[in-house]
């Protein structure tokens, strides 16, 4: 019997264009088994040809990829595969990997709580989710990721579909561009406090300068004084004239009456200084590791002296404070960016929209409801639009002109009040009408979700470059 022969071959058309085909060969034979021709079948396997290459390279490169990718099974848990990013970023060998559950080099969180979490991708119509978390080396460090994964099958099981992206070199481009924007905006800040500190300085200067001087012109009239009453040889009507005449001299009732208020103004100015001081020093405090409780009303009001010098002249300031206000678990320096941040903003937003010689309002307003407190900040400034509003927390986003802005001001205020302090911002505006800025905070919080400690930035640590001078934003 002769043999059927199967051979996989390219070929070309009348037209040029080359395909791929399978030719299979076999014989024709009459009824005593002799040969007397072949019968040739040519399939086409162009598209399958194509297809197959295709699926070798993209299954190439998932697992050549530098990104973490890995599948497991959505009931155990167990990975069922993982690409040579997972293998080189964790220090695991596949086998050893395939033995493994995320639960394995994940840090803090436990498999009910990523149970939970994972359950979002189920629930929604997208079947997908997002968060971030920690991986665990197999050497012991550890560094951020994000994790987008999403429900899927996979040979006949469900399973989720992890892709993680190390976030080690985002985060610390972030920082780095945090600290060049707080560089930047402490010598605006720096001019606006030198200016409050000045004004009052002057005052004192020239009210000790007057007080010296009387200072001086008294003492020559007590030595006038004493002469006279010592001199026997002089008539009583003689030494009250020369009395009245050195009185008149040294200006004795223009001292009397000025030297009172000279000491009044000096006394409030210096006031004001202490005031200023105290407030910086406050607000420039690093800070605690660990959440403390604080002093809204005192945070706001510190704020308000820090940018008086950026208000003062376009608006006027209103505090609404509530007097009965609880003290709040968290961060003050942080927070204090925040207030601070969102009153230059807002004093801001009123100079682009007053005419020259009006003034604006911006009223900041603290109350306490159902174990939260509520933080308002309003203007009458020139408002945004509907998608500035929408994009006003986006990084980068900015409303200012160039060198005025960098759009991170408000992206790191929404960072501070959600991730580190749980709560919720948000900011309604109407053009031409101005905007409100509504801060909402818990009183107190479960261990679990306690404020989670500011991360070190590098060299600049110190939050004087964060709640004293703060970014500019929108």
């Amino acid at each position: 019997e002769l043999p059927r022969l199967s051979v996989e071959e390219n070929l070309t058309h009348a037209d040029g264009s080359r395909v791929t085909v399978l030719s299979s060969v076999s014989p024709l034979e009459d009824n005593e088994g002799r040969a007397f021709g072949t019968l040739g079948i040519f399939h086409d396997v162009t598209d399958l040809k194509r297809a197959q290459a295709h699926a070798t390279g993209l299954a190439q490169l998932i697992r050549e990829s530098p990104s973490e990718i890995y599948i497991f099974d959505a009931e155990s848990f167990g990975i069922v595969e993982a690409n040579m990013g997972v293998c080189d970023n964790l220090g695991y060998t596949r086998n050893e990997l395939l033995t493994m559950t995320p639960m394995d080099f994940s840090e803090g969180i436990d498999e009910y709580e990523l149970r939970n979490t994972l359950n979002e991708a189920i629930d929604n119509d997208t079947l997908k989710c997002c968060f971030n978390a920690y991986h665990a080396r197999r050497d012991g460090t550890s560094y951020p990721v994000q994790i987008d994964a999403h429900w899927a099958a996979f040979e006949n099981k469900w399973v989720y579909v992890a892709f993680v992206k190390d976030l080690t070199e985002h985060q610390a481009l972030q920082r780095q561009l945090t600290q060049a924007q707080k560089l930047e905006s402490m010598g605006h800040m720096a001019a606006g406090i030198a200016h409050e500190i000045n004004t009052p300085m002057q005052c004192v200067s020239g009210n000790v300068e007057f007080l010296m001087s009387s200072y001086d012109r008294l003492f020559k009239l007590t030595d006038h004084l004493v002469n006279l009453a010592r001199d026997p040889q002089l008539r009583p009507d003689e030494r009250a004239e020369q009395v009245e005449r050195i009185l008149e001299e040294s200006r004795y009732h223009r001292i009397q009456e000025n030297t009172p208020d000279a000491i009044r103004d000096a006394s409030v100015a210096v006031q004001r200084v202490i005031e200023i001081v105290r407030a910086m020093k406050s607000m420039a405090h690093p800070g605690h590791k660990d959440c403390a409780e604080m002093d809204i009303n005192d945070l706001l009001e510190k704020a308000s002296v820090i940018t008086r010098n950026r208000w003062k002249y376009v608006a006027e300031l209103e505090l609404d404070l509530d007097t009965n206000l609880p003290s709040v678990q968290g961060f003050p320096a942080e927070l204090s960016q925040v207030f601070t941040n969102i009153l230059v903003n807002a004093a801001d937003a009123i100079a682009e929209s007053v005419n020259r010689g009006d003034t604006g309002t911006i009223r900041a307003i603290t109350r306490c409801t159902g174990g939260q407190v509520q933080i308002s900040v309003q203007d009458t400034g020139c408002g945004m639009d509907e998608q500035t509003t929408h994009r006003v927390f986006d990084q980068f986003f900015t409303t200012k002109d160039v060198g005025k802005g960098t759009g991170l001001g408000l992206a790191l205020s929404y960072d501070i009040v959600h991730n580190k302090h749980h709560g919720h911002i948000d900011v309604r505006s109407e053009v031409g009408v101005g905007t409100t800025f509504l801060i909402t905070l818990p009183i107190r919080q479960p261990e679990s979700k306690r404020p989670t400690p500011p991360a070190d930035t590098g060299s600049l640590t110190t939050t004087a470059a964060d709640a004293v001078f703060p970014l500019q934003t929108s």
